[in-house]
């Protein structure tokens, strides 16, 4: 996605030009800053609308966490630059100057920019990435959460009242924990599951109860992420919408009404197909890629390389994880791969309809 992108729609709630632009770039800032593994925690949202208010509104600040939910990864996948036109002309405006008349932006221009965003935006940057685990054991008691087991690098005990968030994210069934570390920095981990997904997840549901009765301010602190959409799955369709078989029933009954093609995306052939085979993987298996979709008003229709037609609920979306190569999200963890994004009709739709939200 690009800036022009994020602008159109910040625009239909913003209309001064003007401010539309800046929290576009804005969430384009932000998003390199803190979305070092596409999701934007509690912390890092309350961090998020502390640093804005200086600057914009409730209304813009909610658009700029909006775009970081729903767009979050294209826009931390954009240039310096995209976002450096915008900023540069509005908080140094001499300086943004000087470079253009010399016909460059120059390393000091740029460092200064990003000085001066670090100072008026202090926003929380972790250039690795969070601390990914797969515990053996998820276990708790009436004064801490244990994870792990009571030896090894990869175990901890956080006490409830350290507690500053725990919330169930995506990629499904993972969980993030965030607490009060030394001197009252905060730290967070992703845990995912360690074997059985299924039983890990109801292991996820479990923790939330009694995370509820265990933690202060826990309607701010436990979040239910996932656990808030149902479990849906892909189900057979009769075929692709509007070539249903014609209806041979009575005069008494009346025909069925095929669905409305609304945006197609057409099978690929040749380059596309040999692409795909080696961008494959154990974990993105070539037999699951999608090579045909259909968007109907009310459901997606998806083909892939073995078996038949299938659809799920547009209603059932949810979010949606990667850039080019996207992975919509319908329910629960019903996830839908859809390469190259970029001139996607069907994609172009998925992403109209998770930013209107």
């Amino acid at each position: 996605m690009s800036l022009s992108a994020a602008l159109q729609a910040v625009s239909l709630e913003v209309p001064d030009l003007q401010r539309a632009e800046r929290v576009a770039a804005a969430a384009a800032f932000a998003a390199w800053r803190v979305l070092v593994d596409g999701h934007l925690s509690r912390h890092e949202e309350r961090t998020l609308r502390r640093v804005f208010q200086r600057d914009f509104d409730e209304r813009e600040i909610d658009l700029i966490v909006r775009l970081l939910e729903t767009r979050g990864e294209s826009l931390a996948a954009l240039p310096y630059s995209a976002w450096m036109e915008v900023l540069g002309p509005w908080l140094l405006p001499e300086e943004y100057a000087a470079a253009r008349r010399a016909g460059t932006r120059s390393g000091q221009y740029a460092g200064d920019l990003t000085a001066t965003l670090a100072v008026r935006w202090p926003l929380p940057i972790d250039e690795g990435g969070r601390t990914r685990w797969a515990p053996q054991e998820l276990r708790w008691g009436g004064e801490a959460l244990h994870v792990g087991g009571p030896h090894g690098i990869h175990s901890m005990v956080v006490p409830w009242g350290d507690v500053q968030s725990i919330e169930p994210v995506d990629p499904w069934p993972e969980l993030l924990v965030e607490w009060k570390s030394y001197g009252g920095a905060v730290a967070n981990a992703r845990i995912a599951p360690k074997g059985d997904r299924e039983a890990f997840a109801d292991r996820v549901s479990d923790l939330l109860e009694a995370a509820r009765e265990r933690v202060p301010a826990a309607s701010d602190r436990v979040r239910i992420g996932w656990l808030a959409t149902p479990d849906v799955r892909l189900e057979d369709a009769p075929g692709w919408p509007g070539e249903e078989p014609e209806s041979h029933a009575s005069y008494r009954t009346a025909p069925r009404k095929p669905e409305e093609v609304l945006a197609v995306r057409e099978r690929p052939t040749g380059l596309r197909v040999l692409l795909a085979w080696l961008a494959s993987s154990p974990d993105r298996p070539f037999s699951d890629d999608v090579v045909e979709a259909r968007l109907t008003a009310t459901h997606l229709y998806v083909q892939r390389r073995r078996g038949g037609v299938k659809r799920v609920s547009r209603g059932a979306l949810r979010t949606r994880r990667g850039d080019l190569d996207a992975v919509y999200v319908f329910g629960r963890r019903t996830e839908i791969l859809l390469t190259g994004r970029a001139g996607c009709p069907v994609c172009r739709a998925l992403d109209v309809q998770l930013m209107k939200g």
